[in-house]
């Protein structure tokens, strides 16, 4: 770990702001529960695109072969993508619903 005498004023305002910005996973919990999404909140409405267009069994074969991060990505993209993933039995193995 690096003295305080080494440190610039730059790098001394930045870990000021660094220590002040992160919360500690208690906090998360306590403020950030990780909950599933319904998309009550969200105001944009777009459809799925081509990914829209197969029917639902391809729709979440294709899903169900991608990656968690990448899903939990894509859901947020809009309404629509959300309640997808949600039906995504992987998806529900891994989130509890």
């Amino acid at each position: 770990m690096m003295s305080e005498v080494a440190l610039t004023n730059l790098q001394r305002l930045s870990l000021h702001i660094l220590n002040e910005s992160i919360l500690s996973p208690e906090r998360l919990r306590q403020g950030c529960p990780l909950k599933m999404h319904d998309g009550s909140d969200l105001f944009v409405n777009h459809d799925l695109g081509t990914l829209g267009r197969l029917p639902a069994e391809l729709r979440y074969r294709v899903l169900s072969s991608v990656d968690l991060a990448s899903l939990f990505v894509f859901r947020r993209v809009s309404r629509c993508a959300l309640v997808t993933v949600n039906h995504v039995v992987e998806f529900q193995k891994v989130s509890g619903s």
